[in-house]
């Protein structure tokens, strides 16, 4: 997760006017050792061809669904919980790892394969995850429905 930054700014005199100047240089100084003045004056000077073709791409019918599936799908990240998500990544992970391990496994005999399977059937952690699964799927199901 992200943490957030602790930055407390320091206090300033409103009508300091020396240091609203040195503030403005530095700011400057940084601008345009970042490139950002550059970008900015390039964007202005492009201004009315650029938005002209912002403005068709925008236009085109794909591009105005892509815009809408963007918007959404930003808006759902927004709603999601991040323990929620981290969880499912770190389960995800999990699996991945035990299904790469199970894959490589050599080929078991019919009798050790029914001893297997009826050891999985009194397995309650599979039950659990088969029932979590289930859920799952009845709940997309209902939403594919509407």
């Amino acid at each position: 997760m992200a943490t957030p930054i602790t930055y407390t700014p320091e206090p300033h005199e409103p009508n300091c006017r020396e240091d609203t100047n040195q503030a403005l240089d530095q700011l400057t100084e940084l601008l345009y050792k970042r490139g950002i003045l550059r970008l900015a004056n390039n964007l202005l000077d492009a201004g009315p061809e650029l938005t002209t073709q912002l403005a068709e791409l925008a236009d085109q019918d794909k591009n105005r669904k892509t815009l809408v599936n963007l918007t959404r799908l930003l808006t759902l990240l927004g709603q999601l919980d991040g323990d929620l998500i981290e969880n499912l990544i770190k389960a995800l992970n999990s699996g991945l790892t035990a299904f790469e391990q199970s894959s490589n496994r050599h080929q078991s005999s019919e009798a050790t394969m029914m001893t297997t399977l009826i050891g999985l059937m009194r397995d309650r952690e599979l039950w659990d995850a088969i029932n979590r699964l289930a859920d799952f799927l009845k709940a997309f199901n209902h939403e594919l429905k509407v």
